[in-house]
Formats: structure tokens, C-alpha cells, sequence
């Protein structure tokens, strides 16, 4: 049976005792009419205080959950605001939007609300496929081993499923021979391509007297056994191992369908095996350019790193920034578990950090101690925002480059960390409420003026937001850039050869050209020590920059930087971090961002409206008042903006998109 119908049909079966909610679900479905899109039920949601939800339905690709909330869900006052109270908290955790169908209403306001949910999900699906982001629902690809092997790399979020203990083998290229034993299967089998990992795949189910139980709230898999002895011969036969474990859980899912689910990478504390999620970053099959550092848990490391800025702080004689790490380390050591085996057991050491007077002065002794006997302890900490605390330890990484004066490193980490900050959905209120400095710090000019303040306003403000990272659309995460995406895939001719590079290509030849002409050009050596250059200069500057190789114009500048109207000696600084001049793509978000605050009444349609507005300017870069009564704007209403706005406000759009496209 082809799987698609099988998993619908599965899907659809499963509500068929729910009269309403099966009709509004089996309505959706048949009204999508998009095999492209997947619907998945009773989708897990963590929530506050270790407790969960399961929403009847969620699509992965957009983002969207809907709950079916027959009548009984407003009987009381109290029910009502528990369900608004779970919505906040779905919302709010997910980064997700929570659609409801109130049964409540006869088929014509069901039908209502199934018709304007039916409108936002193939808008949303249309604005991917226009962005080049839409991932389309490919089950044959989702448990092939094979494609996941081609790809590279696995993440939780990808959804990762085999449907077989051979197809885990072929995804690490193991011998699945070795895993069989008679009529039965061994419990797992050693990664060939990392000693230090095991590939496991434990059972919901009880097997020869195995328990495993997979906590999702608290992100930790139970191993025990039924046998008390065996059980304790277990423990003390690994407690002193080592390894971690990739782990592939066995369950049957909502649909009655059978699995193997990647979980995550996990390391064990006595009985609890405890998941490590972000605490190795992210696990890759063929990791790219990266070690894994012998498997190091994520708050040791950061322990580790804020050490070593001290001693290099303390080399330089600068004591506030050697205080303010002092602070940030005792901090980390006031929240290890305390009920912890291994932090009781270390008790009578550890008293020796109450004294204030260890803290006033570092020596070196004091130093091997926090790295001998302290740092080690770090590894019982779990209970942690580790994407925040991951974030945090690549600032303090960077920043302890910057201190040391390691220019190539420096570089290196501030590229990969802009790149993450780039991930964060500003779609989301929380993550948009930091917009202008998650703006700015992809700029070149933030980076050159880099300092101390600013990498701590890095780790307070947008630490607790990386959760929302891959939070939105998993298949396909939003991005802020500041490039124009579609340019990126444009290529551009070059030179009297008539070379043709990608926009991003040819960008990356002219920051390095004009970068190297520093030492030798004094018109560019004016320019970075903050001195005007006369016109004839400029001109000398154009003429110097055009002759030489990747030949630069004034156009070619304009085309890459996505900026119509800067001169030459706007973009030099630019590039040369001296200042930072906006894209026509930052311009237009940004003038649309400011009227959306200031006109806050504004509904979910307007909002749409809005929204394809902008979209229509940066990619025709201009749109006339026809524009707005024809196709794409009559998918929202067959009128376009005479249908959404009233002409006050039609005034002031057309004012808007006036003031954008003259800038």
C-alpha cells in the first residue's frame, strides 16, 4: 500500500470515534488537496512545570497546530482558561501559532473557520515555494537511510525515523550481521567511525527483562532491568564507561505504526541516562570541520572556557574582566545539583569554595583546583537551557579570542556565530522584540567595534531565544540575513572577459580586493582612519578599483550589496567596517515593521496583506497602485487592498511603499 494513503487513512481512522473532530479533520485534509503537505496528529508539546499537551493536529512545515474544541470545551470558566492558559504556553514554547475551531458554531461557521485556516496554510506554503524554502513531505526519504547518509548530518528536528535495526546499521555503515544472536537481536553495536559512541535502540517494550522508559518532558531514557541482581551487575559493569549513546527508540506511534525514532545523543549518570541534546551540539554522521572533543558535556566546556579567559585576563592585568568571570564561574558552580551522588560525595572539597577568600585572588593553585577537582562536577548538570547555555559558551569563546589577540579565530568563531544568530525566526513576538540587535550583530561594523558590553548583551538578550531556532519550521528554519536571498542565486558578469560568478562569490573577491589594498593604497588608508576623501579621489579610487582584478563598478557594487542609490565611497566603508550602510531589503522590513507597530489594530488579514506587500517589493523592486487590485493581492480578497483597507489606510500604504522604493 503506498504510504501516504496508509498514513492518512490511519490518521483519519484513529478519530473516527469523535464524530465532530473526525469531519473537521477529514474537511481539512480534503480541502488542502496537497499530498506536499503533511498532517501529523496528536503532536507532543512540552509545557511549564514537566507537563505536556498533544494538539489533535500539527503541520510540521509551517508550523501551525489545530485544536478541535467541541462544545465541552467551554463549559465553565475555569475550563476556558485553562485551555487559553495551555495555548499560551503551546505558543509560547514552540514558537508555533495554535489555530482552534470552536464546534460551538452550526457547519456554516465551522466551515467558516476550517476555510480561513485552509487560506493560511496554502499562503504560508505559497510564500515558502516563492522563498525557495518549501520542503515538500517525502516519507520515502524520511526512514531511507540512504538519503540521510547523503545528506550528511541528522538533527531531532529533522524527525529522523528507520523502519528497521538494518536500516540504523546501513545509516552508520555497521555490520547489521553482528546484531543478530540466534532468534533475538543485541540491544546495540558500536559506531565504527566514533570509539566513543554506541549506537543504541531500546524498546518501550519490556525485552528478557530490559525496561526502558523514554521521558520526553524531562529529555531522559530509564534503564533498568526486572532482576535486581542483573540490574546491579549492569550498573557496575558500566558505571565506568565512557561511552554515549546515539539513540534510535523503539515505540509504536500514534497510527499503530512501528518505529525506530532518533532521540538524540545521551551519556548516563548512574541508572538515569541522561539526554545531552545540544551538550555535543548536534550529532553529525560525517561532522564538517569539527571535533567532537572526546564527547566533553556543555557546561564543562563552558566552565573550561571561562578558566582560561581568566588566566589570559589575568596575563593582560585587566581585573574587571577577570572579576566579571569570577562572578560568571561561581554562578555555574551554585547550581550544581545538589542531590547529586557525585556532588555529595565531594562535599568536603567543595566547602573550600564558601570562603569569600578563595575568590579575591586566583592564584595558580586555586586555578588547578577549579580545573582538577571543580570542572569535572560540571558534567551532573542537566537541568539547563543547553541551546542558551551553547550560545552562551561560543560568545565567551569568541571573546577570549578577541582578548588574546587571535585574529584567525576571532574570524572564525564570529562568522559561525552570525550564522546562528541569522537562524533566529523573527517571526515570533519574543525573538522580534531584539530585532535591531540581531540586526546589528550581523554587521561588519558591530564585529569591528566589538568590546566587552557587547558580548555580554549578546548572552543575556538573545542566549534564552536560540530555542526558537528550529522552532518554527523545523523542515525549513527562518532565516534573517542580510542579503537578498534571491540574489544569492543570481550570478553576475565581471571584467572585460566577461567572467560570471554567484552574487556571494563575487561579494567575498571585493571585500578581500579592497581589504588587501589597504597597506598600499593612501586614498583607502584616508578612508579607514575616519578622514573625508575629495571628489577627485574618489574617482582616482573608482578608476584603481575598476583596472584591477574583480574589476569593480559602482554597479556591480550596487547589485551585491542590494543597495540602489549608495556611492562608491559608502560601500568602501562599509566593507571596511567604518560604517554600515542598510540593504534595500533592511530598509523595507524596517519601514514596514515600524508602520505594523504603529498601527497595532491591525487584523490577521491586513497583517497577510501587509506582508505580501512587502515580499512584492523586494523581489519587483516597485509596485504601482494597479499592483494592489490585481493578482497576487486578490488571493486575499478579489478587490486586493480595497477589500482589506479603508481608504484612509490605503493612503497611507501607498505613502509607505513610496517612501521605501525612494530610498
Amino acid at each position: 500500500m503506498n504510504y501516504k494513503l496508509d498514513y492518512i487513512s490511519r490518521l483519519l481512522q484513529r478519530t473516527s470515534s469523535k464524530r465532530i473532530e473526525h469531519y473537521v479533520i477529514s474537511r481539512i485534509w480534503h480541502l488542502l488537496d496537497n499530498y506536499d503537505i503533511k498532517m501529523t496528529p496528536q503532536q507532543y508539546v512540552s509545557r511549564e512545570h514537566s507537563q505536556y499537551a498533544l494538539t489533535d493536529v500539527y503541520f510540521p512545515q509551517i508550523g501551525v497546530h489545530v485544536e478541535v474544541n467541541e462544545p465541552a470545551h467551554y463549559e465553565s470558566e475555569e475550563r476556558i482558561q485553562r485551555d487559553l492558559k495551555r495555548k499560551q504556553e503551546i505558543e509560547s514554547n514552540t514558537g508555533h501559532q495554535l489555530f482552534e475551531i470552536d464546534c460551538r458554531q452550526d457547519i456554516i461557521g465551522i466551515h467558516s473557520q476550517i476555510k480561513e485556516l485552509i487560506e493560511k496554510i496554502k499562503f504560508e506554503v505559497k510564500k515558502q515555494i516563492e522563498n525557495q524554502t518549501f520542503k515538500p513531505w517525502q516519507p520515502e526519504n524520511e526512514h531511507n537511510p540512504s538519503y540521510w547518509k547523503r545528506k550528511g548530518d541528522i538533527s531531532i528536528s529533522d524527525e529522523v525515523t528507520m523502519n528497521t535495526i538494518d536500516d540504523i546499521c546501513l545509516l552508520f555503515d555497521a555490520d547489521y550481521t553482528k546484531t543478530k544472536r540466534g532468534f533475538l537481536r543485541k540491544g546495540g553495536i558500536s559506531n565504527l567511525k566514533n570509539a566513543h559512541q554506541i549506537i543504541w535502540w531500546p524498546s518501550e517494550n519490556s525485552r528478557s527483562g530490559w525496561l526502558n522508559h523514554f521521558n520526553e518532558i524531562n529529555g531522559t531514557i530509564t534503564e533498568t532491568h526486572s532482576d535486581p541482581k542483573k540490574k546491579s551487575e549492569h550498573y557496575h559493569n558500566h558505571a565506568q564507561e565512557i561511552h554515549v549513546r546515539v539513540v534510535f527508540y523503539h515505540y509504536k506511534d500514534i497510527l499503530g505504526l512501528t518505529k525506530y525514532k532518533y532521540v538524540g545523543v545521551f551519556t548516563k549518570d548512574n541508572f538515569l541516562i541522561l539526554d545531552c541534546w545540544d551538550n555535543f551540539e548536534y550529532f553529525k554522521l560525517n561532522p564538517r570541520g569539527k571535533e567532537l572533543k572526546g564527547q566533553i558535556p556543555l557546561p564543562v566546556r563552558l566552565f573550561s572556557v571561562r578558566l582560561e579567559k581568566i588566566e589570559e585576563a589575568q596575563t593582560q592585568s585587566k581585573s574587571e574582566i577577570v572579576n566579571k568571570e569570577v562572578q560568571k564561574i561561581r554562578k555555574q558552580v551554585e547550581a550544581l545539583p545538589k542531590n547529586s551522588v557525585i556532588i555529595m560525595e565531594a562535599r568536603n572539597e567543595l566547602q573550600r569554595l564558601e570562603d569569600e577568600n578563595f575568590w579575591n585572588n586566583l592564584t595558580s593553585d586555586k586555578m588547578e583546583f577549579l580545573e582538577a577537582v571543580v570542572k569535572p562536577l560540571l558534567r551532573t548538570v542537566s537541568d539547563v537551557d543547553f541551546k542558551a547555555m551553547r550560545f552562551e559558551k561560543d560568545i565567551v569563546e569568541v571573546s577570549l579570542a578577541h582578548l588574546a589577540g587571535e585574529t584567525e579565530k576571532f574570524e572564525t568563531l564570529k562568522e559561525s556565530i552570525i550564522e546562528e544568530i541569522g537562524e533566529l525566526p523573527l517571526s515570533i513576538n519574543i525573538v522580534a522584540r531584539e530585532q535591531e540587535l540581531i540586526r546589528q550583530a550581523q554587521s561588519n561594523h558591530y564585529w569591528a567595534t566589538i568590546n566587552e558590553d557587547k558580548f555580554e548583551e549578546l548572552i543575556q538578550k538573545l542566549s534564552p531565544l536560540m530555542k526558537f531556532r528550529e522552532a518554527v519550521i523545523p523542515l525549513a528554519p527562518a532565516k534573517f540575513n542580510l542579503k537578498d536571498i534571491v540574489a544569492e542565486k543570481e550570478f553576475i558578469e565581471f571584467g572585460p572577459q566577461h567572467e560570471a560568478l554567484s552574487v556571494a562569490k563575487y561579494r567575498e573577491l571585493v571585500e578581500k580586493k579592497i581589504n588587501e589594498l589597504v597597506s598600499s593604497s593612501p586614498i583607502l588608508q584616508k578612508l579607514k582612519q575616519g578622514q573625508e576623501i575629495t571628489t577627485d579621489e574618489a574617482e582616482q579610487l573608482a578608476e584603481e578599483l575598476h583596472n584591477e582584478h574583480p574589476h569593480i563598478t559602482i554597479d556591480l557594487l550596487r547589485k551585491v550589496y542590494n543597495h540602489r542609490k549608495a556611492a562608491l565611497v559608502q560601500f568602501i566603508k562599509h566593507i571596511l567596517g567604518i560604517e554600515q550602510l542598510e540593504t534595500f531589503a533592511e530598509t523595507v522590513t524596517k519601514a514596514f515593521d515600524d508602520f505594523i507597530s504603529k498601527h497595532s489594530y491591525l487584523t490577521s488579514r491586513q497583517l497577510q496583506f501587509l506582508d505580501l506587500l512587502k515580499n512584492f517589493v523586494l523581489e519587483k523592486g516597485d509596485v504601482s497602485k494597479r499592483n494592489l487590485i490585481e493578482s497576487p493581492f486578490t488571493m486575499l480578497h478579489p478587490e486586493g487592498i480595497r477589500g482589506v483597507f479603508n481608504q484612509r489606510e490605503i493612503d497611507e500604504i501607498i505613502s509607505l511603499t513610496e517612501k521605501v522604493l525612494a530610498a
